[in-house]
């Protein structure tokens, strides 16, 4: 924005200006701009620094969040989970059991 305007004043200054002063106006039109765009690119790096810190704090806030809710959601569901535990454990046990007791050599020894 800042260069758009300076061109436009250096574009006024130099149809009025002779030959050699006109390529000194334009050595210090490119310096001007030159440094207005370095303030900028020093800007937007600030900016970019601080959007990635904030990036950063959101990612870490997220995964803060997440592990208390699969906290959360293992403490109100532990029984639940436990007797699904178990209930595999006794079919585990039972299906053993089974094909141990069905064996031909372990017909009469239970």
């Amino acid at each position: 924005m800042a260069v758009l305007k300076a061109s436009e004043a250096h574009g006024e200054a130099m149809a009025d200006a002779p030959d050699h002063q006109q390529v000194e106006f334009a050595k210090l039109h490119k310096l001007n701009c030159l440094s207005q765009l370095q303030e900028e690119l020093k800007d937007l790096e600030s900016l970019q620094k601080r959007l990635n810190y904030a990036k950063l704090k959101a990612e870490y806030r997220l995964e803060e969040q997440t592990f208390e809710q699969l906290k959360l959601f293992y403490m109100l569901h532990f029984d639940q989970i436990m007797g699904a535990l178990l209930l595999v454990v006794w079919v585990f046990v039972g299906v053993i059991y089974g094909m141990w007791s069905e064996h031909p050599q372990n017909k009469g020894s239970y």
